[in-house]
């Protein structure tokens, strides 16, 4: 039996994340401590069975935990993101955030708004790892991560109480981030 070319792009979906680590996004650890029954079921307990693992960057927990109101929020919120294994910035890491973010204001120079420097640094760990092609960020900032450095390998759509989350599975495409540099260097030297 031979399988469509739609019925061949699942499967290759199905496989790409197979046994991954994934990087947690700031909104959809909000996402997952506000709608924790649905949201666990549609997205934590799929992966899980695919032997992925979570983390969450320093920055990521920081954001999540900065606009709690009460110790008791606080507590319980931290409580919560300690459940994933943090990594930690280093200077790499921020040295790389500064490249991506003069790459992608080369990129598209009508761009007012920054991407945020938490965005940047989940980027930037999406570099570092030596094995790339196991770390995939997942994230709902679909324009935070542009197509010119990165691949979006799959997006899943969650369907919450009140919301409907369109989450992109990124990973970074070393390739394509060694165009966009060198395009920056050519249009630099002129």
């Amino acid at each position: 039996m031979r399988l469509s070319a739609v019925e061949k792009q699942k499967e290759r979906q199905k496989v790409l994340l197979d046994n991954k680590f994934i990087l947690l996004d700031t909104n959809l650890l909000i996402s997952l401590s506000k709608y924790k029954t649905r949201f666990t079921r549609s997205f934590l307990y799929p992966l899980t069975r695919k032997k992925c693992k979570f983390y969450i960057i320093d920055g990521v927990y920081f954001e999540f935990l900065r606009n709690t109101r009460t110790f008791d929020e606080y507590k319980q919120l931290k409580q919560f993101a300690d459940r994933y294994s943090k990594i930690y910035s280093n200077e790499e890491d921020i040295e790389n955030a500064i490249r991506l973010s003069i790459l992608y204001l080369n990129k598209n120079p009508s761009c007012k708004s920054q991407v945020s420097y938490i965005d940047l640094l989940l980027a930037a760990q999406l570099i570092r790892r030596e094995n790339k092609n196991k770390v995939i960020l997942a994230t709902c900032n679909l324009n935070d991560f542009p197509v010119c450095i990165f691949d979006r390998i799959k997006l899943q759509v969650v369907d919450l109480e009140d919301k409907v989350l369109t989450i992109a599975y990124i990973a970074f495409n070393e390739a394509k981030y060694k165009k966009c540099r060198d395009d920056f260097l050519k249009t630099a030297k002129n």
